[in-house]
């Protein structure tokens, strides 16, 4: 069995998704429609209290004072509708949108520190509400539409070829989680929904990955050898939790903010700096002979950067009083990947190199006066090497349970090389991480390290007809940075992580009942009064455990 049946396998055992899909009569012969709509419940309860370390700092006040212990962090429905229609499988379209309404950000209020309240320190939202674009991300009612293409399956002689045209997601490599995805070969090949994946613990992974308009290719050369291409004609960034929100660990960061109070200067959000919407693309042949019992994959790809570095820039024929988000262009990646089956387990490994790779920038740092603006960023650019290993098994049954699944991810990575705007680098010994700078900071406020290992693991034991129809799961799950800080965005920072642990119950492979809880943990740094900084953004999210109850079913 290849590796990819394996992990889907162990997907649906450990995960298993909702049934009772609805396929509706065609009248034509061959020809297959079918429209399933999923609604997703989601109450989810503060249970660590307020921090009032961090909350005294004013960039992270709201994130930290959005909900008290006790507090519904998510009040939240959702609906997700797919239509479906192929022709002998061979050609259809598919299209899929969402919608949303969370009762837990009802009023729009930004709650803050009583105390920088009254001392009149301006938060980061006009009059302490949310704005428009947060409200419609947050609470709603609002919605999206997700993936909308065509396909056909053609043979070109002996060689099938398929070709998908529309808004779809496609991911290449062999990442599992999110760590995995950071380093991995489809970095940025699609934007991550984030800020859905933390608001909504029980989403699919059909969910988290956002489609963007392309054209993929895919053709079968060989039984053993496939080719596949891809080209762009929409770019977006990734969606992350929006400042002043329960999973915000920045009050003025991404989109939804308005502007940041900083040593008594007010700056403004003047938005991103949008890189051009067409022009990503990239190849990946893959190979798969019997004698390997695997796949081994080459890939190349140019792509914008999906994660933002945001920095302080001068104003119109001023000093500086704004801030914006960067996003990176003309990045280039080579890697190899190699899928296997193990002494009955799945092996997954990917080793990558990125040149013209945007590094590490201080978090709301100045612009240097050296700084050039290169491929829309001022970011110092470099050469960064990514690698990853995984492994995935079942446990047979035992008297403790009917079966279990595991999953054990290791990634690394390291920064090879700076090669353009160094002082604007947030690693040791470059720009604000150097020893002969004022106040230097260190790895413990975030300085990216030569190198950085993580670690991430699932563990789900199930009960299979623990009563008529239903299957209980307890799944399992931990993020850990062993050492270093990581080169990139949301690569890593040593210290900190994420775990979870939760009840399942799969009824009639139609309804799915969870309920899990949630907890961060990382390192800060404070003056006794107040969080001053923070090895990583995880860090900040340390006092923001959580409950979660999570009902869906489909129809």
């Amino acid at each position: 069995m290849k590796r990819r049946h394996v992990v889907a396998a162990l997907a649906m055992l450990s995960f298993p998704g909702a049934g009772g899909a609805f396929e509706f009569p065609t009248g034509a012969s061959g020809l297959v429609g079918r429209f399933d709509n999923t609604f997703r419940y989601n109450l989810g309860v503060r249970t660590g209290p307020i921090d009032t370390l961090i909350g005294a700092n004013p960039v992270f006040t709201a994130g930290e004072y959005c909900v008290e212990q006790g507090g519904f962090t998510t009040n939240r429905l959702d609906l997700l509708s797919e239509f479906d229609l192929s022709y002998l499988s061979q050609y259809g379209v598919r299209v899929t949108a969402a919608a949303w309404y969370d009762y837990a950000y009802h009023s729009g209020e930004v709650h803050r520190s009583p105390a920088l309240e009254a001392a009149g320190v301006p938060g980061t939202y006009y009059g302490d509400m949310y704005s428009t674009y947060t409200l419609r991300r947050y609470r709603g009612p609002w919605g999206e539409l997700l993936d909308a293409f065509a396909f056909a399956t053609v043979d070109a002689g002996s060689v099938p070829i398929t070709v998908k045209v529309g808004r779809h997601a496609l991911y290449w490599g062999e990442a599992l989680m999110l760590s995995g995805a950071i380093h991995s070969v489809s970095y940025s090949q699609t934007p991550l929904d984030l800020q859905k994946a933390f608001a909504t613990p029980g989403v699919e992974a059909k969910e988290f990955y956002r489609p963007l308009t392309n054209v993929s290719v895919q053709a079968q050369l060989t039984p053993a050898l496939s080719l596949a291409g891809q080209f762009f004609l929409e770019w977006q960034s990734y969606l992350y939790p929006e400042g002043g929100t329960f999973l915000g660990p920045v009050d003025f960061a991404f989109y939804g903010p308005d502007y940041v109070s900083r040593a008594g200067v007010v700056l403004t959000n003047s938005g991103a700096s949008r890189p051009p919407q067409i022009g990503e693309w990239g190849v990946a042949l893959r190979y798969g002979p019997e004698w390997l019992d695997g796949t081994v994959g080459l890939y190349y790809r140019r792509y914008t950067d999906k994660l933002p570095s945001v920095l302080i820039v001068p104003g119109v024929g001023g000093p500086p009083t704004q801030y914006r988000q960067f996003y990176a262009e003309g990045v280039g990646l080579v890697g190899l990947s190699l899928s296997k089956q193990v002494a009955g387990m799945s092996l997954g490994a990917e080793v990558s190199f990125r040149y013209n790779a945007p590094l590490l920038a201080p978090s709301l740092g100045a612009v240097s006066p050296t700084a050039r603006f290169l491929g829309n960023t001022y970011q110092a650019r470099g050469e960064t090497l990514h690698a990853l290993m995984n492994l995935v098994g079942v446990v047979p049954p035992t008297f403790l349970f009917s079966t279990a699944s595991w999953a054990v991810e290791l990634t690394y990575s390291r920064w090879l090389a700076v090669t353009d705007n160094a002082d604007m680098f947030f690693g040791q010994g470059y720009g604000l991480c150097r020893g002969d700078v004022p106040s230097p900071k260190s790895r413990q406020d975030g300085c990216a390290t030569r190198d950085e290992g993580a670690l991430g693991a699932t563990f789900a034991p199930t009960w299979f007809r623990v009563t008529s129809g239903v299957d209980l799961l307890a799944p399992l799950a931990v993020s850990w940075t062993m050492w270093g800080n990581a080169v990139v965005p949301f690569g890593g920072n040593q210290g900190s992580g994420t775990y979870g642990l939760g009840i399942a119950a799969d009824v009639d492979n139609q309804y799915r009942f969870d309920l899990r809880y949630v907890d961060f943990f990382g390192q800060t740094t404070d003056n006794g009064k107040m969080v001053t900084s923070s090895n990583g953004l995880l860090a900040l999210l340390k006092s923001r455990g959580s409950v979660t109850f999570t009902a869906k079913a489909t129809f």
